[in-house]
């Protein structure tokens, strides 16, 4: 296990978890021990969603909107942390 030393050092961290994604509960730990640690942590929960869900596709190859959201979110997130290494 990580120890908080080693967890204060983490990059800035974005987190998505499925509400009803059995290891969950080990994702909040994750995230409880990189705030504790004063680590930058976000995080995007999407309920009702299980484990994986990013990667379900519905019939006919339409994305979930969840999985959609959550893909926004991510990308959103990444351009305000690589922002200043393009200028």
């Amino acid at each position: 296990m990580a120890s908080n030393e080693q967890l204060s050092q983490f990059p800035p961290t974005h987190i998505v978890l499925g509400g009803m994604d059995p290891l969950r509960d080990d994702g909040m730990m994750l995230v409880d021990r990189l705030v504790r640690a004063g680590a930058s942590v976000r995080v995007t929960e999407i309920e009702m969603m299980p484990h994986g869900f990013l990667n379900y596709k519905m019939p006919f190859g339409q994305g979930m909107k969840e999985a959609e959201a959550a893909i926004d979110k991510t990308t959103e997130i990444l351009s305000t942390f690589l922002a200043p290494i393009q200028e």
